[in-house]
């Protein structure tokens, strides 16, 4: 599918919107950016590396909004409300891992935002543009 993409990119001259994650940065502690090297420790991380790397030497131009988990207001995948915040009414919130490590999250309708108001920029990117989203962090003190 990702050959398919290049070819059509290539041929209209536009521009791809990747979203996308930190599965490439493996077992890495954060903050990370665009200079931070890509170690993936998984499958689906080596294979988010693969791709971005077959955009970048296919001299497609790509933007790269790279965020932290994503969350919507609802929807089966919801992992706020569906995992992490359903015991709330008894007073308790579930953690996802060590509860003093930051997470990031990324808000779907922020994310989206983000993109829109980047390509409105376009003319002032790079080709290849890898941007972080600074997504909100929860439970961190």
């Amino acid at each position: 599918m990702t050959q398919q993409v290049i070819g059509a990119a290539l041929v209209s001259g536009a521009r791809v919107v990747l979203p996308g994650n930190v599965y490439n940065f493996g077992a890495q502690l954060g903050p990370w950016s665009h200079k931070t090297p890509q170690t993936p420790c998984t499958r689906k991380g080596q294979i988010r590396k693969d791709i971005e790397i077959m955009y970048k030497t296919a001299g497609v131009r790509t933007l790269i909004l790279r965020a932290g988990d994503f969350v919507a207001s609802d929807g089966p995948a919801n992992v706020i409300g569906k995992l992490m915040l359903k015991d709330f009414p008894k007073g308790r919130i579930t953690t996802l891992g060590d509860p003093d490590a930051i997470r990031a999250h990324a808000y779907l309708p922020d994310w989206a935002r983000a993109v829109v108001a980047l390509l409105n920029q376009a003319d002032t990117l790079p080709d290849f543009a890898n941007v972080s989203f600074p997504g909100p962090h929860l439970f961190h003190q």
